[in-house]
């Protein structure tokens, strides 16, 4: 599912239109249209570090800030990436992917899971990035290999948007290390995703979140797998996908549990999102519906401000 750039005006008339008519339908059942919630989550993945690109312009880091500054507009929203972010390109592997952490803390993201190439320059290199972009990089199944070290990663955050409370979670595909540089795989220990899930959704029941988002850093048959292993997941958003999908969709799987699995192609020309209606009753929030899409990125105009990062460290 994809959208040109030109058509995205005529989608948010749309989709405020079936707001309206949602809480229409509410208020004739005799709930308050103040109980009808809407937020937007945002999401990208496997950008490569890639911050220009004159031939396939719509895969760079400059478009996709300047798509997602646009699906932020007039919208309660949570920006989110999931991974190898920061390289392997080789301009951002010189500058050990500054400009993508400056980027992110810019265009606001909320969440922050790593992907192999995030390890290539170091522990203490991806520490300084998580400080920089100044967000939660998450990942509840990596610890140290010695207890005197420390790792820039929590398990979750908690968040609000747009009055819904959000707990969202970390992890990465339990071989990871076998794809990440041999020095800094040698001083993590990664653990099963699922387990390291499940223990975090059974800790957030205590903290009354209305929904539940893992982001991970998998393939796709591993992504699967964890989203069948956590019926009390809302959401899951990857990174890490094989190449061969169509690079400008949003790559969407309804299980049968009731999670839904989203990603973007790795390297492709969009920036995905979800739509989420909620309605609550006693108090309760209750997610009564989920629309998916991406924008396309090719003829988008490219971020001036990653534009002139890029043109500095050339």
């Amino acid at each position: 599912i994809f959208e040109p750039a030109e058509d995205l005006k005529q989608r948010e008339f749309g989709m405020r239109w079936f707001f309206t008519l949602a809480a229409a339908v509410y208020l004739t059942c005799g709930i308050t249209l103040a109980e009808v919630h809407q937020i937007r989550i945002i999401h990208t993945n496997d950008i490569g570090g890639v911050l220009v690109d004159a031939v396939k312009p719509g895969t760079t880091l400059a478009a996709k800030i300047t798509a997602v500054e646009s699906l932020k507009k007039d919208w309660p929203h949570l920006v989110v990436d999931v991974g190898n972010a920061f390289g392997p390109d080789n301009l951002s592997a010189w500058e050990e992917g500054r400009s993508v952490a400056e980027a992110f803390k810019r265009a606001g993201y909320s969440g922050f899971t790593p992907g192999h190439h995030d390890f290539d320059y170091g522990i203490d290199a991806l520490t300084a990035r998580s400080k920089q972009a100044d967000l939660p990089f998450l990942a509840s199944n990596v610890t140290a290999s010695r207890p005197q070290d420390r790792l820039p990663f929590e398990p979750y955050v908690i968040t609000q948007v747009g009055g819904i409370t959000i707990g969202l979670i970390g992890a990465v595909d339990r071989n990871i290390g076998t794809r990440m540089n041999p020095e800094t795989a040698s001083k993590v220990v990664v653990t099963d995703p699922v387990k390291s899930a499940r223990a975090t959704l059974s800790a957030l029941e205590n903290y009354g979140v209305d929904l539940t988002i893992l982001l991970l850093h998998a393939d796709v048959e591993a992504s699967l797998a964890v989203a069948r292993a956590l019926p009390g997941l809302d959401l899951l958003i990857a990174g890490g996908h094989v190449a061969g999908q169509t690079e400008s969709a949003t790559i969407q799987y309804k299980l049968a549990n009731g999670v839904q699995v989203l990603t973007t192609h790795p390297g492709g020309t969009s920036v995905g999102y979800a739509d989420l209606v909620f309605r609550q009753e006693s108090g309760v929030f209750e997610l009564d519906a989920i629309s998916t899409s991406a924008i396309e990125t090719s003829q988008l105009q490219q971020d001036s401000s990653v534009v002139a990062r890029a043109d500095s460290v050339q």
